[in-house]
């Protein structure tokens, strides 16, 4: 991931590789924003409820001296027509990368 805490506003890209399914994805949010990424090529076969597709929940809030920052990967799939994600679908999701408010003092 890069956070560039500075800007105005800040912001946090990051990127999911996998070179053996040939993923590569990219996405980032500006504090403030709240943002789900799907991310292309990556599934799980559940049974019962069959493909569940697997997206980047991402948060950013504040500014360089109190920033807050969420990142997760939570899972989504269609059961009986409708569109269900997360817990509604497992109580193992989603599952939590960073979770944290940080400061960043050297902006210049």
């Amino acid at each position: 991931a890069e956070i560039m805490p500075c800007g105005d506003p800040a912001e946090l890209t990051a990127e999911i590789k996998e070179t053996v399914l040939g993923i590569d994805s990219t996405f980032g949010v500006k504090s403030g924003e709240v943002e789900q990424f799907a991310i292309p090529g990556l599934t799980i076969g559940v049974p019962v409820i069959g493909n569940i597709g697997i997206y980047a929940d991402l948060e950013l809030k504040g500014n360089a001296s109190n920033l807050e920052i969420n990142l997760a990967l939570d899972g989504c799939a269609k059961v009986l027509g409708k569109t269900s994600c997360g817990a509604k679908l497992t109580h193992k999701l989603p599952i939590t990368i960073l979770d944290g408010t940080y400061s960043f003092e050297d902006c210049n």
